[in-house]
């Protein structure tokens, strides 16, 4: 069977979108289960990133309110019968249009909106969005020949915007191959190392309360030190933040980093913090556990359930500084006998629940389903 994955952007899993990260991967995973795999790229520049893949990727420029002739003639070549279309993504009007011409011509596509009707992600631009949905996305939806949530929240979140969907609960997965990296120890003298690696976003990873809350620890006499790893909109005004709280000695930020050099700032934390107040399903806490880093997670993260099975970490009560607080003194307490426990089941939750052969081989099964 042919597959056909559509994202905006180039499925480069190198950089900052998540999405892009997860196409890469599924992609990768399905065509080393046997499959024809294609990805058709939706983006406004031409230049060829060089990433080494095993599946054929085509890019067509994004004209939202048109589709690219030569996309337009790609879809209509699409073999009904021995092909399914997988769309990665919400709010986006070329996939209104494409999903419009799928459904002309009989060809049945999953879709993943990848977080984006989560109920606190709906608002922000509350009611653009709202109109956008009911004009767009309703019909993406409606049509679509199974919808996959990588969340819980959002899974059930959805049946408040359009009900009668056939959706399935199937979270992202985790190649350990791509962990594997040159160990350098990384010296602190500060202990212990509690980290953030991810999009710096104030609001949508909930970066404000975990400043707060690692302010109030160093109060309380929390010995600890906080590494920031990413780039984004917000970087400047925590910076600021932090020197403003005289906490520029213990909040270390590291900006952007990619390959090697993230996978070694995250294998010597001890502590993988992600405090977000909504999300789809964030690859970095997966990249942490399979490195073996105990977690620090809020519910919203849709982590918690794995988190509390296999004991590798905490999942707080309540995502405030109060509760973040208590943890990081609880994670300061812990023995190097308990952390060395919390790695090994971090690595174990990963390679049981997240293995993307394994979900590949899911999506596909219950995406075939009537």
């Amino acid at each position: 069977m042919k597959i056909i994955h559509i994202t905006l952007g180039k499925a480069n899993p190198n950089r900052m979108n998540g999405v892009n990260k997860v196409v890469h991967s599924l992609a990768t995973s399905q065509k080393n289960i046997g499959h024809d795999v294609e990805v058709l790229g939706l983006t406004n520049t031409g230049e060829i990133e060089k990433i080494e893949r095993n599946y054929h990727i085509n890019f067509y420029r994004k004209k939202t309110f048109l589709l690219d002739t030569s996309l337009n003639v790609y879809i209509d070549e699409i073999d009904p019968y021995n092909s399914l279309v997988h769309m990665h993504g919400g709010f986006i009007t070329d996939f209104y249009l494409i999903a419009r011409q799928l459904n002309k011509n009989h060809i049945k596509y999953i879709f993943t909106p990848h977080g984006s009707y989560n109920k606190e992600a709906l608002k922000k631009k509350y009611y653009l969005k709202k109109v956008f949905f009911i004009i767009f996305d309703r019909y993406i939806l409606k049509h679509a020949w199974k919808v996959q949530f990588l969340g819980e929240s959002e899974y059930r979140y959805i049946d408040n915007l359009i009900t009668g969907l056939k959706k399935v609960l199937i979270p992202n997965g985790q190649d350990m191959d791509e962990l594997i990296f040159v160990n350098v120890k990384v010296l602190s003298d500060k202990q212990p190392i509690f980290g953030f690696v991810g999009r710096i976003d104030l609001i949508t990873k909930g970066l404000d309360i975990l400043f707060n809350g690692f302010l109030v620890y160093k109060k309380n006499g929390g010995s600890g030190v906080l590494w920031v790893v990413g780039g984004g909109a917000d970087l400047e005004k925590l910076q600021l933040w932090s020197k403003l709280n005289a906490l520029d000695n213990d909040i270390i930020f590291f900006g952007s980093k990619f390959g090697n050099e993230k996978l070694n700032l995250m294998a010597n934390m001890d502590v993988f913090v992600h405090t977000s107040r909504f999300e789809g399903f964030p690859m970095a806490v997966l990249e942490a556990s399979g490195l073996g880093v105990p977690l620090l997670i809020s519910k919203e993260t849709n982590f918690g359930i794995f988190v509390k099975k296999y004991q590798c970490g905490m999942v707080l009560k309540n995502n405030s500084p109060k509760d973040i607080c208590y943890a990081l003194k609880e994670f300061e307490l812990l023995d190097r006998h308990e952390i060395s426990i919390m790695k090994k089941r971090a690595i174990e939750m990963v390679e049981v629940e997240f293995n993307w052969e394994i979900i590949s081989k899911r999506l596909l099964e219950q995406g075939m389903q009537s």
